[in-house]
Order: C-alpha cells, then sequence, then structure tokens
C-alpha cells in the first residue's frame, strides 16, 4: 500500500481506479489534473460527487477513461481561459457522463485556436453521454475566427454515443480599415470540426451552433464561417439516429465588395481531388438550420442543410432533412451539392426555403442522383436520371408533410409525418433499416401499406409504439 506523510492511503492506491472530488475527501483526489497526473495508461478515473463543478483545464497523452456523475452533475469548465480538454498524442481517451463548457482556443493567440471544449489530435476519442456547449474559438482583437468552437478532430477517431453538442460558437475576426484592406474570414464549424480524421454519430445531436461574421474591409468584407453545425474536411462521417438542428452560420462583412455569408447550415462536407471521402446519413433528422442568420440582405451561403464541395460522396438513406432557410440568392435549401456525388433514397425534403420567405420553397442545387422512394417539395437541382427522378419517386409536393420539431420518443427530436402525408408508405422495405430513427420498428401498416415510410419517422396511426431495441 502506498502511504502518504501522514500515513493514510494516498490517493491512487487502487491501481486502475482513481476517484475526485470537489473536496479531496475520503482519499479521493481534488483536482481532475492531479489524477491525470497519476494514472498509468488504461487507467480509470471517476468524478464523483453531486453537481461537481470542476474549474479546469487538461492535457491527456495517455490512454484514459474520464467517468463522471451525468451530465447534469459533473462538469468540466474552462473558464473561457483556454481549451477544456486537449488530447496530444495517438492515445485512446474515453468520457463519460460530464459537461465540457466554457472553453475558448485562442483568446488572442494566432497559434492554438481549434477545439475550444476539446482538441483531439491524433487520438481515438469516444463521448458517452457528454454535453459540449457554449464554448468558443477565436478570442481577442488579433485572432481570427478560428475553428471547431465546440470539438476539433485532427486526423483522429472520434465516436459521439447520445451525446450533444449546442450552443458553441466560432469568433468574428477583428475589422480592417486601413486602406485596400480585406475582411477577414469569421470562424468555421461552429460545432465540430472534423479535419482528415473518422467521426461517427450515434443517436446525438448537433444544435444551435453558430460561426463568426466576417470582418470588415476598406476593399473587400470577410466571409463569414461555414459549418454551422459541423464541417468534414477530407475526413470520413457517418451520422446514425442523430439530429442535426438549429444551426447558423454568420452574414458576410461589408466592405468595397461584400463578403458572403457562410454556406452548410448544418453540415458543411469538403474534399479533395486526390481523396474520396464518403459521408454516410442514416435513419437521421437535418432541421431548421440557417444561412446567414436567414436575413433577407445576405448572400452567397448555399445548402442550408447540407453543403458539398469538391471530391466527396455522400449517401443519404431515410433521412428527414426540412424548415431550412437559406440566402436570398440560392436554392440549395437543403441540400447544395457543388462538385461531390450525392445520393438521395427513402428521404423526405420538405418546407426548405429561401430568406425571400416560407412559400419561396426550394431543396436542392447542384446535381443530385436519386436512387428512388424520394419526397421533394421543389428540387431545383440537377436531378439524375431524370428530373423527375424514377417512378417511385413524389416530387413537387405541396400541403404539409411534417410536424414541427418534437419529442416523439427516442433519445433525439424528430419530425412527425402528419396523416395523409404522401411520406407515408412510401419507402423501399428492402432498403430502409429495421428501426426509424427514435428505435420504433420499420415497417408498420400506415394505412395503405406494410412499407416503410420515406425519412427519419416512422408513423404508427394504429396500435402502440413499440421499440424495437431496448435502450
Amino acid at each position: 500500500m502506498m502511504l502518504d506523510a501522514s500515513g493514510w492511503a494516498a490517493p491512487g492506491a487502487k491501481a486502475n481506479n482513481l476517484r475526485v472530488n470537489p473536496g479531496g475527501t475520503g482519499g479521493c483526489f481534488a483536482t481532475i489534473t492531479a489524477a491525470i497526473s497519476v494514472a498509468a495508461a488504461g487507467d480509470t478515473i471517476l468524478i464523483v460527487g453531486a453537481c461537481g463543478t470542476y474549474f479546469e483545464r487538461l492535457t491527456i497523452d495517455k490512454s484514459l477513461n474520464l467517468i463522471g456523475e451525468g451530465a447534469a452533475s459533473t462538469t468540466i469548465d474552462g473558464a473561457e481561459i483556454g481549451q477544456v480538454i486537449r488530447i496530444t498524442a495517438a492515445v485512446t481517451v474515453t468520457l463519460t457522463g460530464l459537461a465540457i463548457r466554457h472553453g475558448q482556443a485562442g483568446t488572442g493567440s494566432l497559434t492554438d485556436q481549434t477545439g475550444g471544449g476539446i482538441r483531439s489530435e491524433l487520438a481515438s476519442l469516444t463521448l458517452n453521454y457528454v454535453v459540449v456547449s457554449n464554448n468558443q474559438t477565436g478570442g481577442g482583437a488579433a485572432a481570427a475566427g478560428a475553428k471547431g468552437g465546440g470539438i476539433s478532430n485532427d486526423r483522429g477517431n472520434l465516436t459521439l454515443n447520445d451525446t450533444t453538442v449546442s450552443g458553441n460558437i466560432t469568433g468574428t475576426p477583428a475589422e480592417d480599415n486601413a486602406p485596400n484592406s480585406v475582411g477577414g474570414s469569421g470562424g468555421y464549424e461552429g460545432g465540430i470540426y472534423n479535419d482528415r480524421g473518422s467521426l461517427t454519430l450515434n443517436d446525438s445531436t448537433i444544435s444551435g451552433n453558430v460561426t463568426g461574421a466576417g470582418a470588415h474591409g476598406s476593399d473587400t468584407g470577410g466571409r463569414a464561417g461555414f459549418g454551422g453545425g459541423m464541417a468534414a474536411n477530407q475526413g470520413t462521417l457517418t451520422l446514425n439516429r442523430s439530429t442535426i438542428r438549429g444551426n447558423v452560420t454568420g452574414n458576410g462583412a461589408g466592405g468595397g465588395t461584400n463578403g458572403a455569408s457562410g454556406s452548410g447550415a448544418g453540415l458543411y462536407v469538403d474534399g479533395s481531388p486526390l481523396f474520396n471521402r464518403v459521408v454516410k446519413i442514416i435513419n437521421s433528422t437535418v432541421s431548421g438550420n440557417l444561412t446567414g442568420h436567414g436575413l433577407f440582405g445576405n448572400d452567397g451561403g448555399d445548402g442550408g442543410g447540407i453543403f458539398v464541395y469538391r471530391t466527396n460522396t455522400v449517401n443519404l438513406l431515410n433521412v428527414t432533412l426540412a424548415y431550412h432557410s437559406v440566402d436570398a440568392d440560392q436554392i440549395g435549401g437543403a441540400i447544395a451539392n457543388n462538385g461531390g456525388t450525392v445520393y438521395v433514397k427513402n428521404s423526405l425534403l420538405a418546407h426548405n426555403h429561401n430568406a425571400f420567405g416560407v412559400n419561396n420553397i426550394t431543396d436542392c442545387s447542384g446535381t443530385v442522383i436519386s436512387l428512388g422512394y424520394n419526397v421533394m417539395m421543389e428540387p431545383d437541382c440537377t436531378m439524375l436520371p431524370s428530373a423527375t427522378g424514377t417512378p417511385k419517386d413524389h416530387f413537387y409536393v405541396r400541403g404539409t408533410l411534417l410536424a414541427p420539431l418534437a419529442d416523439n420518443g427516442g433519445p433525439t427530436l424528430t419530425h412527425a409525418l402528419v396523416p395523409g402525408s404522401v411520406a407515408i408508405d412510401a419507402a423501399d422495405n428492402a432498403t430502409c433499416s429495421p428501426t426509424d430513427q427514435r428505435g420504433f420498428s420499420r415497417p408498420v401498416f400506415g394505412g395503405t401499406a406494410l412499407a416503410c415510410d420515406v425519412g427519419a419517422f416512422e408513423l404508427y396511426r394504429f396500435g402502440v409504439r413499440l421499440p424495437l431495441i431496448v435502450r
């Protein structure tokens, strides 16, 4: 047994199981930092004590498990003076039952501005039942907007399970009023920045994140940051049963020439001519995201739900994309494709519009390939294999197709189908998954046929909703 100078058993005497509480009582460490400093690779740090808030900034360079008592009880707070958690090596880290908040990367520095809440470099990081909120990048008058207000995943593997990333922001650089100046760009990726890594979301929510506005320049205004909710930059991305909602990109700045507002309010997918990365979105909802803050005077911001840039392959299966707004000069309300390959099946695009108003409906821009069984209200894009899609598609549909976003069961918010919606019993049973986004079984009889519904939600008109999977 390890003894300290007082003769008591020293914290950490139990191999692989270290404990922390706010007072450091009962043989526990008083700080998480102290526990990390003595932990061995593979150890578990249990952060206990009801309603414990730890005002710490953690650096992790070994494989560890950090377990709190739930995001409502255990908080790690960066006090807006740096990143809350930084992982600096190719290690394996799991965070469970924690809230990560009030991180601020940069704070006037140009050298370390990504990942306000968590910056993970080369690591395999898993978040279980974690809330990452109210973090930001790019602070101080000298700082640029930077990237990843909530989380930055740099060439690692990041997995979110039952996790929420919300209310994070990226910065706006200082104005430049010198002659012939060009304003700086607002920070990118308000929620998550995935840079050449692998990102997987299961039963998770990305909501209310905002990218920075462009800065004023006397010659040219800066463009706003893209990827309000998150962005995949030359990396892979998989969304399962998750919701991206209410994220916003910033406004372009004024100048001799105005800067464009940010594209991809929900998700921005960037590629490379050298690599064709794959994005898979399955049984998920992308809803109510806005480019350019949804203001009429903005321009340039396209892809209210998803913006695809350069070489990428994006596959959408049983996805609902609804109620997005894009800039007045754009038409990609739900999806904007600028150089990638987008496949859509069993998916519902509805009530998307541009800043002229909710009646100016527009669903997509660029080229979209229909694999059939889709419902769209206004497919303004170049639709393949033909302008009318396939015989199993329903295009130019009118009327109300969806109820507002709500808690309809399951871990994330969804849009219920309204009775009479053409999306009911209109999907392909051969390719729809055995459950909807909430975990309720598919297909059920919706009044027309024993067939899956289009989109992420399966309507139970008759009988009780029974989950196939017990969570």
